[in-house]
């Protein structure tokens, strides 16, 4: 789990969601450079894999969103409100850690 620093952008359960989204788009990506490949239960079982991961980073989207969009990433010093927050920074929730 990334331990997050008071001058972290996001909290460490944001972070943590970000890492996660990253993890599944990274799976898709390989499941449709491989899938070509394969043919018959091979095929249809990354197929089937495949949609699921596309379901639950889908999910994670809409979570990020709700946490992002709502300003609840702040840390816990309260240094970002619910009114101002979402728009403080936009496009930097990458750490680069």
């Amino acid at each position: 789990m990334h331990q997050g620093t008071p001058h972290s952008p996001v909290d460490d359960e944001t972070y943590d969601l970000l890492q996660t989204l990253t993890s599944k788009l990274e799976a898709l990506e390989t499941y449709s450079k491989y899938e070509p490949d394969t043919q018959g239960e091979a095929k249809q079982a990354l197929q089937e894999i495949a949609e699921q991961d596309r379901q639950h980073a889908e999910r994670l989207v809409g979570l990020l969103a709700d946490r992002l969009g709502n300003g609840s990433m702040s840390q816990s010093d309260g240094s970002m409100s619910q009114s101002g927050g979402s728009s403080m920074n936009q496009g930097t929730a990458s750490t680069g850690d």
